[in-house]
């Protein structure tokens, strides 16, 4: 579904971490889902896991810095 990556995320912030569990089961991989999975793997205290998603959300990022709205 488009844009389920940011209710995903939305749903993290909001504390709604099983509901968040349940819809990384099917999420489409991208620089959010790796970033709120890093989050998660934090949370179960899985500092490796949480690194290695970091890592694929950095990836993601544009080469120039453009986010692609503005940082306030």
């Amino acid at each position: 579904m488009p844009g389920s990556d940011r209710l995903i995320a939305l749903a993290y912030r909001n504390g709604q971490y099983p509901l968040v569990t349940l819809m990384l089961k099917n999420a489409k991989e991208n620089g959010l889902t790796a970033w709120v999975r890093a989050k998660m793997a934090l949370r179960a205290g899985d500092v490796n896991a949480a690194a290695a998603w970091y890592a694929k959300a950095a990836a993601s990022f544009p080469p120039n810095g453009n986010l692609g709205f503005p940082i306030l």
